[in-house]
């Protein structure tokens, strides 16, 4: 009996012993685990900072790109994209609200009829009155439609579209304006300007009617010019 109990006392013994062996391996694991983790976490913030320095030096170059882009007049850029559209707005307001108000003005006049020559006249007078300066003239426009009963309300109107159009496009950038140059009696450039409704193709350049839209160098939208009949 003495002997089975030294023995089972040996056997819990070494049981003991192994357990508490077992035990030490798993405390050195969960060190090593715990060790890794932290590991894990650096590496993690690492890779974060990287991230975020990567995404704010694309910014940066991207930022760079556009700059340079914006400098080129052969790269199509989102600046000329957003002149496209005021391009597009200037060419509804000239068509929609300042060439009939000038026909309007015309038929309003002393000889009570719709004279061609004449509604180009004013209408030049009223693109210029509008957009030859950095601010557009309220009297100039108010005197170009003084025929009409509600000439004051309709100058106001327009000068302030004209406006809006013009403090817009200084907000866009590169350097835009509207485009009244081009030479008295000399032949029509048909990929920059258009006929007036009026005027022959064979004819010489007699007036600018309405200015084209420049920015960044290039041409936004086309003049509308006035012939007569080469001498």
């Amino acid at each position: 009996m003495i002997d089975m109990l030294e023995n089972l006392a040996k056997f819990f013994g070494r049981q003991s012993r192994r357990i508490q062996e077992l035990e030490h391996e798993v405390k050195k694991c969960h060190e090593e685990v715990e060790r890794c983790i932290g590991r894990i976490e650096r590496l993690e913030s690492r890779c974060n900072h990287n991230e975020d320095e990567i995404r704010r030096n694309g910014r940066s170059i991207g930022r760079a790109l556009a700059f340079v882009n914006e400098q080129r007049d052969d790269v199509f850029t989102e600046q000329d994209n957003r002149h496209v559209e005021l391009a597009r707005r200037y060419e509804d307001f000239r068509d929609q609200r300042i060439s009939p108000a000038a026909s309007d003005a015309v038929a309003s006049g002393e000889d009570k009829r719709r004279d061609p020559q004449r509604h180009a006249e004013v209408t030049a007078e009223l693109c210029r009155a509008l957009f030859a300066t950095a601010c557009p003239d309220l009297q100039a426009v108010g005197a170009a439609l003084k025929d009409l009963a509600h000439a004051e309300v309709l100058a106001t109107e327009l000068v302030e579209i004209a406006r809006e159009l013009v403090d817009e496009a200084a907000r866009v950038g590169g350097s835009p304006y509207w485009d009244f140059d081009a030479p008295s009696g000399g032949a029509i450039d048909l990929d920059l300007q258009k006929l007036w409704y009026d005027s022959a193709e064979d004819g010489v350049l007699h007036m600018v009617v309405t200015p084209a839209y420049r920015a960044r160098g290039r041409q936004f939208c086309v003049q509308y010019v006035r012939t007569v009949p080469a001498e």
